[in-house]
């Protein structure tokens, strides 16, 4: 009788112990779903960019939410659009990064070209160049699911287009390996804010395209307005990116909370659409000088913008 009293008494606590690891192990993770974004290339001859990602990684590891191959023109995912790339639980601890695993010879549907570009007349180039296979883009910035309050989190990657491709005499390519990396930064969706400008050009000068440029407060400075490393990239260190639209309009999306500076620069089109750079503009009205002071962005607010450029620095 006594050991009968032991025995249910051990199967007693196996059952509480296997149920509380149960417990624990629900409590100790977070559904996460992944979405890309885009912060705009300048090229005018670009009219859209399609990548096929093979698989996504998290510190290494695939990522079960994201299945199959998937072509996604991240050219069209501008001003907050958003493409998902899959949804799965992840252990509630901190992330050093995420990989995409792009796909360079054929796409979703097993066309040839899994990366390339669409010309305005139609035209596609690869930018795969020489290289096969696929390639690995891992993106700046970490995630601590250790410290979320929320069960579920949307991570943004916000691929920036305008430091990923160069443009070649007469074709386009990606940039080197380390420059690709560093193209593509990671988020929280519910840690980030939104910058939303209007302006009025009251400068005297018509340039063809005007694009803001967002930097963490001070980080800004004139060399970059030079082409900086092996693919000449301007404005390289700039958070993100966005075209100032035909109305005087632009969205600066998933900004992480802090302040900032705003830069405008002016370009036209030479004759192969290419953008070339006139200077940077100066902005008066609510706002003076050509870097907008320190611009505070929030969690999950907005900031409206209002003023006009008076004059073009070269």
């Amino acid at each position: 009788m006594l050991k009968m009293k032991y025995l249910l008494m051990f199967v007693m606590c196996s059952f509480i112990f296997i149920q509380c690891t149960q417990d624990t192990d629900g409590e100790d993770q977070k559904e996460v779903s992944i979405q890309l974004t885009d912060a705009p290339i300048d090229d005018a001859d670009v009219s859209a960019v399609f990548v096929t990602v093979a698989e996504v990684k998290v510190d290494g590891e695939t990522f079960s939410g994201f299945s199959g191959k998937k072509t996604i023109n991240v050219k069209a995912l501008q001003n907050g659009s958003v493409d998902a790339l899959g949804t799965a639980n992840l252990d509630a601890k901190a992330y050093s990064n995420i990989t995409l695993v792009l796909d360079l010879d054929t796409d979703a549907q097993g066309n040839a070209m899994g990366c390339y570009v669409e010309r305005a007349n139609g035209t596609k180039e690869s930018l795969a160049g020489s290289a096969t296979g696929t390639i690995e883009i891992t993106s700046q910035g970490a995630i601590d699911l250790a410290t979320e309050t929320r069960s579920a989190v949307e991570v943004v990657l916000d691929f920036d287009l305008r430091k990923a491709i160069k443009a070649n005499s007469n074709d386009y390519d990606f940039v080197s390996s380390a420059e690709l990396s560093s193209s593509v930064r990671t988020v929280v969706k519910h840690e980030t804010g939104t910058v939303k400008g209007s302006s009025t050009n009251n400068s005297g000068a018509n340039n063809d395209k005007v694009v803001a440029y967002i930097y963490t407060k001070g980080t800004y400075n004139s060399t970059e307005k030079n082409p900086q490393g092996t693919s000449n990239i301007q404005f390289k260190n700039a958070v993100s990116s966005s075209t100032v639209d035909a109305n005087g309009n632009f969205q600066l999306s998933y900004l992480k909370s802090g302040e900032y500076d705003v830069i405008f620069a002016a370009y036209d089109y030479d004759a192969q659409n290419k953008a070339d750079f006139k200077g940077t503009l100066e902005v008066g009205g609510l706002l003076s000088g050509t870097i907008l002071g320190a611009v505070t962005v929030d969690a999950e607010a907005q900031v409206t913008l209002s003023f006009n450029f008076t004059a073009l620095l070269l």
